[in-house]
């Protein structure tokens, strides 16, 4: 989905502040080295999966 930025500056920095708990919008994290695997697991909305936090690339 697409993101409202008409005030994204503002809307970033109140989360870095932590100002805006995003805990309650994220439902997985995958590291980039698992893209296909979060893709799969957000077009199946497995555990419930909404928004998803892909990661730097992890050395395995």
């Amino acid at each position: 989905g697409g993101v409202d930025a008409c005030n994204l500056a503002e809307t970033m920095r109140l989360v870095r502040e932590g100002r805006i708990d995003t805990s309650c919008l994220i439902s997985g994290r995958y590291p980039l080295n698992d893209v296909v695997e979060a893709y799969r697991a957000f077009e199946a909305h497995e555990d419930g999966c909404l928004k998803l936090v892909i990661t730097p690339w992890e050395n395995r």
